[in-house]
């Protein structure tokens, strides 16, 4: 393999593990969003019907 080929392998290796990172982030972030929102309609609804 010549240098810039694996130059290249090597950055494409760390824009990987950069994009798994924030799918990671938007993921939890996103299950959070969920959770939030299932609680505070939960919780109007329970408001509702007490």
């Amino acid at each position: 393999m010549s240098p810039p080929l694996i130059r290249a392998c090597k950055t494409i290796k760390k824009v990987e593990q950069v994009e798994w990172l924030v799918l990671l982030v938007l993921y939890i972030t996103a299950s959070k969003l969920v959770y939030f929102y299932i609680h505070l309609t939960l919780h109007i609804h329970i408001t509702w019907i007490s």
